[in-house]
């Protein structure tokens, strides 16, 4: 089998995170946290560059680029998605999404639980999965008050302990069923698209 390097970027909550695999193996995994707030725009490239060289990979090594597309920061989505979609182009390899939802549900590694993700205030994104029948819920928006007995909480203030790097997802065996488009997922419009429409 020949190498195949895949690598995984977060931008979609407080923490950015880069995960990178040879294959099924992990070769890296890192976060940065508080130092990120804020800061994901200033901080993605610096940190991606440190990260592969720790690693010992170029960006041209990498032949598969995914990006957590959400829900979450809708700043932070923008910033992670374009970034990667950018480097993918550039160097013509695959760029694919994958949701804060399905990471988080993979990293579960519970045959059923509940994944929210933080929208806005206590509104959260939802989807229900069941890894028995391999059918999962659609994504609908509830208001919710973590904690919670069966709801892992993500890109919120008050997450799961042990969900901060999402990026883990990818050496999940099943994640190649939920990989799709590298669009955006922002389930609700921002609040600065609400405030524009409204000075029109």
């Amino acid at each position: 089998m020949n190498a195949m390097l895949t690598l995984c970027a977060d931008t979609s909550g407080a923490t950015l995170s880069f995960t990178l695999m040879e294959n099924a193996s992990e070769i890296l995994s890192k976060s940065w946290t508080e130092s990120a707030k804020g800061r994901m725009n200033e901080l993605f490239f610096s940190c991606l560059q440190g990260f592969l060289a720790e690693a010992g990979a170029r960006p041209m090594d990498i032949d598969r680029w995914v990006s957590i597309v959400g829900p979450g920061s809708f700043t932070g989505i923008r910033i992670g998605v374009a970034a990667v979609s950018g480097i993918a182009i550039g160097l013509q390899k695959e760029h694919v999404g994958l949701s804060a939802l399905d990471a988080a549900a993979l990293l579960s590694s519970e045959d059923e639980i509940a994944v929210a993700a933080a929208i806005r205030m206590n509104e959260y994104a939802l989807r229900r999965y069941n890894f028995k029948t391999d059918l999962h819920s659609d994504i609908e928006l509830q208001l919710l008050e973590p904690p919670q007995a069966g709801i892992i909480f993500v890109n919120g203030k008050k997450n799961s302990i042990g969900y901060d790097c999402l990026t883990r997802a990818i050496l999940d065996p099943r994640v190649d069923a939920f990989f799709g488009d590298a669009a955006p997922v922002y389930v609700k419009r921002s609040e600065a698209e609400i405030n524009f429409d409204k000075a029109r």
